[in-house]
């Protein structure tokens, strides 16, 4: 009986909480992001690096495994790949897990992270790019320390001017 017992708190907790899935990660230093408060900018589905609304998507097959999906998502949002914002399911890839997927991903300019406190587990989303932060309470921005925005039409023109002085032509 107690054998059962065990196998039904198992079962309920697993139907509950989403999958079981553990995974290895390494730390990733504090400095490989700039911590931004609130959430990422652009906030759309189709900047969400894992979000089936992404045209490119991630440049690693995996890098987007563990997001919840359409089924499991928590109260108060849509979150899963199918028709959010594409979170990670936080037993299948935590934090630590999402920023290593993060540097590994040519593709992934940073990430949202959802920070309640109603839920000690944070979750993140990855995002294409990043250009920019809107302060909100429950979130953070983490802008990847090394990522440059390659979409713009005129990429080097925050460094025209004073490449132009330092030339002399102006």
């Amino acid at each position: 009986m107690a054998r059962l017992l065990v196998s039904a708190a198992l079962l309920r907790s697993t139907l509950a909480d989403g999958p079981v899935v553990t995974t290895t990660t390494t730390a990733v230093p504090d400095d490989e992001f700039v911590l931004l408060p609130g959430y990422c900018e652009p906030n759309v589905k189709s900047n969400s690096l894992c979000s089936a609304s992404n045209s490119d998507g991630p440049s690693l097959a995996d890098t987007c495994e563990g997001t919840y999906a359409g089924e499991d998502v928590p109260i108060g949002g849509d979150w899963s790949r199918e028709t959010g914002m594409a979170y990670f399911h936080p037993d299948s890839c935590d934090e630590a897990c999402a920023k290593a997927r993060c540097l590994a991903d040519a593709s992934c300019a940073g990430m949202t992270v959802a920070t309640f406190a109603f839920d000690s587990r944070r979750t993140a989303a990855l995002k294409s790019s990043v250009s920019g932060f809107t302060d909100w309470e429950g979130y953070e921005c983490l802008r990847k320390a090394t990522w440059v925005p390659t979409s713009s039409a005129q990429p080097l023109a925050p460094f025209l001017g004073p490449l132009l002085l330092l030339a002399g032509l102006i």
